[in-house]
């Protein structure tokens, strides 16, 4: 199964048929529904494996479509996509690769390894600004739900040898992305109160849930879709210990209790 390469505009792109054909037969399965949720169509890669670096590519920066293997994020990523794309009177593949470029890449340009979106936050901010979503805080529920800390990323700069492309890449320029969000306060829901039900927390079916983290330089290290079963709070995500996309078994709570670095999550909605 060879890789296309093509571009749309100045933009370079990979993705195989089976890529194409996943979202085409997506638009074609929700095409007389009338109203689809966002776990719908996450919920379509339930069982995908889990692949962690389907974006790298040495020879250079280019727009990856990858249905067949995920990883958090471009889990997350490719769901919002294509439930955008749905969302248009006349849904295409095209489409949906236009939606993960934006949702990806600075102002939607693909122009080097730094255009695109390494940092969680950087990513929430560039599309809270096109209307994709929001960051829950305070004022959307009880404030004794919320904790807050302040940002210092610089993961990326002080570890360039996790990310081999970046020793081509201007290290002046990464410290002075991460250094746009010093200081920045950001609001999360403690961990011990996610056992809590859906009346008492300010979290739907479909928001997007961060594990903040306590590790230096970072923001956060994990993220999926919030979804209620039964009256608790679990976690649709591509999953590095199931080794696939999974809806988890554990409640969100039980997920977070023992895992020290994590006090709680930041939650998007995204809007409908």
């Amino acid at each position: 199964m060879g890789i296309a390469y093509g571009v749309v505009g100045q933009n370079m792109q990979s993705f195989v048929v089976a890529d194409s054909s996943f979202v085409e037969r997506s638009i074609k399965q929700f095409e007389n529904v009338d109203s689809v949720s966002l776990i719908d169509v996450a919920s379509l890669f339930v069982g995908v494996p889990y692949l962690a670096g389907t974006l790298e590519h040495e020879e250079g920066e280019r727009l990856v479509v990858n249905t067949r293997q995920v990883d958090c994020t471009t889990f997350v990523e490719q769901v919002v996509a294509l439930w955008r794309t749905l969302q248009y009177p006349q849904p295409s593949f095209a489409l949906f690769v236009d939606e993960l470029r934006l949702m990806r890449y600075r102002s939607g340009k693909v122009d080097g390894y730094l255009s695109r979106l390494h940092y969680f936050t950087d990513w929430v901010t560039e599309n809270a600004k096109r209307g994709v979503w929001r960051e829950l805080a305070p004022a959307d529920a009880d404030r004794h739900l919320w904790s807050n800390y302040r940002l210092a990323l610089s993961f990326m700069s002080r570890n360039p040898g996790n990310y081999p492309v970046l020793k081509k890449e201007d290290m002046g320029r990464l410290r002075e992305i991460e250094g746009r969000y010093d200081g920045l306060g950001v609001n999360y829901i403690d961990k011990s109160y996610l056992h809590l039900s859906p009346d008492e927390l300010p979290v739907c079916d479909g928001d997007i849930l961060s594990m903040v983290t306590s590790i230096d330089g970072l923001d956060v290290t994990h993220l999926g879709f919030a979804v209620w079963r039964d009256g608790k709070l679990h976690l649709l995500h591509a999953s590095m210990t199931h080794n696939c996309v999974v809806l988890d078994e554990r409640t969100l709570y039980d997920y977070l209790k023992n895992r020290t670095s994590c006090p709680g999550v930041r939650v998007l909605r995204v809007w409908k």
